[in-house]
């Protein structure tokens, strides 16, 4: 179960790891944003994490836009020695 380390502080944390959790839809308007957010996040963290666990069990859906930025994202991200992994990614039927 992955919690807020702000709202339940004692929470367990694994070494080298960073979960973040998008709150909402990604698309268009807001991926760009939510890519620079997630680097300055990495790079705001010492020593830096080895992985990034992007939570998407928030966002319902994403655009095109959104799916062509995941490998520009996992790229700039792999040049600073973090792997990207996704979490709670749900396919919609429709």
């Amino acid at each position: 179960t992955w919690r807020s380390l702000a709202r339940y502080p004692d929470g367990e944390t694994a070494p080298g790891m960073i979960v973040a959790r998008i709150s909402g839809p990604v698309y268009f308007a807001n991926a760009g944003n939510v890519h620079s957010r997630l680097l300055a996040l990495v790079d705001s963290v010492a020593p830096r994490p080895n992985v990034l666990v992007l939570d998407l069990v928030a966002v319902p859906d994403a655009d095109v836009t959104t799916l062509l930025r995941l490998p520009a994202l996992d790229r700039d991200l792999l040049e600073r020695g973090v792997e990207l992994r996704l979490a709670n990614a749900s396919a919609n039927p429709t």
